[in-house]
């Protein structure tokens, strides 16, 4: 399949990234049939082609479903691979947006040579802890709870939206009390960058730290360019989301 549109010349990036993953928490949350006491490797396949609308992602893993025609394919492909994933013990995701790209990541537990377990004193990272108020916008309720879990733990006080307007409307008369926001790149009524310009309307030196599922593309790089104070691709740690935190309150930039 070519993923580009038909008046485009030439396809997008294909970007590939393997990390480590102690499981933390919410990680375990997230994947409810994780080992707690194994590290993971978690491989991130990227692209920036035409993306995938929600209602085929709901198939997407569904043996013989395919948006090709009879002859093109059979809709196994990946089908087989939900399957080869879950019979080594590891989960997968997916995360797309239309005319964004794709971003689906495999997670599976790490074994050198016999199986190996981590110390319970390697499992937990060593959270920074800060203090004031974090304004969060993202539209997937899960990601909502995560995020403000994560940040009490980190000492933060949090206050979630899942509607940019709404977030916008709020902030303009609570804008005081907010020290930083964690913006969501990709949301149906309102996009990150929408967002990122209505709040610099209000407050120009406001601190904002931008979250997406997918890597740190043009689109990250184009209101980071505007200002913005960092990025943290989704899934990430409460120890992760602690130091960036803790970076862009002590003034720097990435």
């Amino acid at each position: 399949t070519i993923m580009r549109d038909e008046n485009e010349k030439e396809g997008g990036r294909l970007h590939f990234e393997v990390e480590e993953i102690i499981p933390d928490d919410f990680f375990l949350k997230q994947f409810t049939d994780a080992d707690p006491l194994k590290r993971y490797a978690a491989i991130t396949v990227s692209d920036t082609g035409v993306g995938i609308d929600e209602e085929t992602q709901k198939h997407i893993f569904e043996p013989f479903f395919t948006t090709k025609t009879k002859d093109e394919g059979t809709g196994l492909g990946m089908a087989m691979v939900y399957s080869i994933v879950n019979k080594h013990a590891g989960f997968i995701t997916i995360k797309s947006d239309v005319g964004t790209g794709t971003t689906i990541t495999i997670y599976l537990p790490l074994i050198e040579g016999k199986e190996e377990y981590i110390k319970e004193s390697e499992h937990k990272e060593t959270i920074r802890f800060g203090s004031g108020k974090i304004l969060v916008i993202d539209d997937e309720q899960f990601m909502l709870s995560i995020a403000d879990e994560m940040l009490r733990l980190c000492g933060y006080e949090s206050i979630t939206f899942d509607n940019g307007r709404e977030a916008l409307d709020w902030y303009l008369k609570e804008k005081d009390s907010v020290d930083a926001v964690l913006l969501d790149m990709a949301m149906p009524e309102m996009s990150g960058l929408e967002v990122y310009e209505e709040l610099l309307k209000i407050n120009e030196d406001i601190k904002v730290l931008l979250t997406s599922g997918f890597p740190q593309n043009k689109n990250v790089q184009r209101i980071m360019n505007m200002g913005a104070n960092g990025f943290i691709q989704k899934p990430y740690s409460a120890f992760k989301l602690s130091e960036k935190l803790h970076f862009i309150f002590e003034d720097k930039k990435e």
